[in-house]
């Protein structure tokens, strides 16, 4: 299956304005600019979602049009919410079993509980939790699933280089949570380029690590926009296509000079 045929299963009532209350005939209108837009750049979208292509392949005016979707898509707050309690999260998860630092170094357990428990993280997701279907998430589940079971396994830490990795996943770029919003999309690329799962997540780790120590900021992508609640939507679509900066790089042997990361092997 091609890579843009997941998106082309998105629902119009992710296009829901919550602070407006969007009309059914807005919502109408929204999908079926997605749906073209989707049609039009989809053997793009392929090609650089399969690394056959940059993400600059993708003309400014197709990305602008899909930046204009993405602003008017819903999405989770910009502000971490205060005292998440996340109950089902911790009893799935086992978060508490981390030391103490490396709860600290992902923020406690704010973007995890979003990515993991996106109900228990934000009261409008019910909106749509109680719809049939339900929100897709699946590349952000699993993503902070194995951050979880990764983190497990560390055992040394240096105190120098976990400071300066927590100021690298909390690094805001416009409100926006870099790491968090891109980070969810590169597994799939790295695993799919040879990486196992734990190796690909040390891989995100390092690089977010040494690229922010270096250039200032996690990764070579940039997310202008809060990831919504539905990985179909244009926000995730944004997301994967930026990510896919790095993953190329990686792929190439780019980054095994610059940051001491090698290449997956063929």
């Amino acid at each position: 299956m091609e890579p843009v045929a997941l998106y082309r299963t998105f629902s119009q009532d992710f296009f829901y304005n919550f602070h407006k209350h969007s009309t059914d005939l807005e919502l109408e209108e929204l999908g079926t600019k997605y749906t073209t837009w989707l049609e039009k750049n989809g053997p793009t979208v392929n090609a650089i979602l399969k690394g056959t292509q940059h993400p600059t392949a993708l003309r400014d005016e197709a990305r602008q049009e899909l930046e204009f979707l993405a602003r008017m898509e819903a999405k989770f707050p910009k502000q971490l919410p205060l005292n998440i309690v996340g109950e089902h999260f911790e009893s799935e998860t086992g978060f508490s079993k981390l030391d103490g630092q490396l709860r600290r170094l992902v923020e406690g357990r704010s973007h995890l509980v979003r990515l993991i428990k996106p109900a228990e993280y934000d009261k409008n997701y019910w909106f749509y939790a109680a719809s049939d279907p339900p929100p897709q998430h699946v590349f952000c589940l699993e993503f902070g699933l194995d951050m979880i079971e990764y983190l497990k396994r560390v055992r040394d830490t240096n105190r120098k280089k976990l400071a300066n990795l927590r100021r690298a996943l909390a690094f805001r770029k416009k409100e926006i949570c870099q790491f968090w919003t891109l980070a969810p999309y590169l597994p799939h690329g790295l695993m799919q380029s040879g990486y196992p799962w734990d190796v690909s997540m040390m891989t995100i780790l390092r690089l977010a690590g040494r690229r922010f120590a270096r250039d200032g900021q996690p990764f070579a992508g940039t997310a202008k926009f809060q990831l919504g609640y539905d990985e179909k939507m244009p926000t995730h679509l944004l997301a994967r296509l930026e990510a896919m900066r790095d993953v190329g790089a990686i792929k190439r042997g780019e980054y095994a000079t610059q940051y001491g990361i090698e290449p997956p092997e063929e």
